[in-house]
């Protein structure tokens, strides 16, 4: 098994997408503090929105989470599932290992912790752009806390807030192995992923216009049952001085995971498909 992941990921970082997608992190977070810098301009210290060097690797990856890193996995999903299984590459896999399931938990395995290292490689480029655009603050505030956090507080927390996005990502992954195994196309796997995308973020949006016809619980659970909007919201909500429905929360995160990931298994373990 150990060799099999080790084969799985040299073949995944010697393509070129990938060492791109690894150059794009440091400008990404370079211009998220530029951004913020200017942003700073209309903002109270006082308020958790007032980007400093502490607070900062939060900010820029909700900005980022929502667009660049769902995409990156959409890109991997692509590269690592559709594409390997049209080309044939996978056939060729399975000829040596004869194992559906290490095959399976090898791809996800490479896929996540492809994942994992490149959001700590933002991490750090978030750090290091904050030190060298943004203020320093001994203290800010935090989204829902009443009191300030210093910085080791504070870095705490951006690990956290890093965790839990983390866990998005796989849930999001979820659903994009079961497109990724069912479309032919790598075409089609990137735009079924971005369907799922503005779909998720249109009906919250559309739901809040009808917002009189539903109670407060429904509204709430309604809204978060959408990834985009507990990647943009309901990670703070989950990291508050009272996580506000944090069981809602985790359990759509869940839901998603299982729901997709189970079916998705099964179609790749599905024979006819590779003869």
């Amino acid at each position: 098994m150990i060799r099999l992941l080790q084969a799985e990921w040299k073949r995944l970082w010697k393509r070129k997408l990938l060492w791109a997608i690894v150059g794009v992190l440091p400008v990404a977070a370079f211009a998220a503090a530029t951004y913020y810098e200017g942003a700073n301009r209309g903002v109270s210290p006082a308020e958790p929105q007032y980007a400093v060097v502490g607070n900062f690797p939060v900010l820029a990856m909700a900005e980022m989470l929502l667009t660049l890193f769902n995409l990156i996995v959409i890109a991997l999903v692509a590269t690592l599932w559709t594409e390997e299984i049209r080309s044939g590459q996978l056939r060729m896999v399975l000829l040596r290992v004869q194992t559906f399931s290490r095959v399976w938990w090898a791809k996800v395995g490479v896929l996540l912790g492809t994942v994992a290292l490149l959001m700590l490689l933002f991490f750090g480029f978030s750090y290091l752009a904050g030190y060298w655009i943004l203020p320093h603050a001994d203290a800010y505030p935090l989204f829902y806390r009443a009191e300030p956090v210093d910085l080791w507080e504070g870095f705490g927390y951006n690990l956290q807030y890093y965790g839990i996005s983390f866990l998005t990502l796989v849930a999001f992954a979820g659903f994009l192995l079961l497109a990724g195994s069912m479309c032919r196309t790598v075409t089609g796997t990137l735009g079924v992923g971005m369907a799922f995308l503005l779909f998720s973020f249109f009906y919250p949006e559309l739901a809040g216009y009808f917002r009189p016809l539903f109670s407060d619980e429904q509204f709430f659970q309604l809204y978060f049952s959408s990834l985009p909007m507990i990647q943009w919201e309901g990670i703070v909500n989950l990291l508050a001085d009272q996580p506000r429905r944090a069981g809602w929360l985790t359990g759509v995160l869940a839901g998603y995971t299982c729901l997709f990931g189970i079916p998705a298994y099964l179609w790749f373990s599905r024979q006819d498909q590779w003869n």
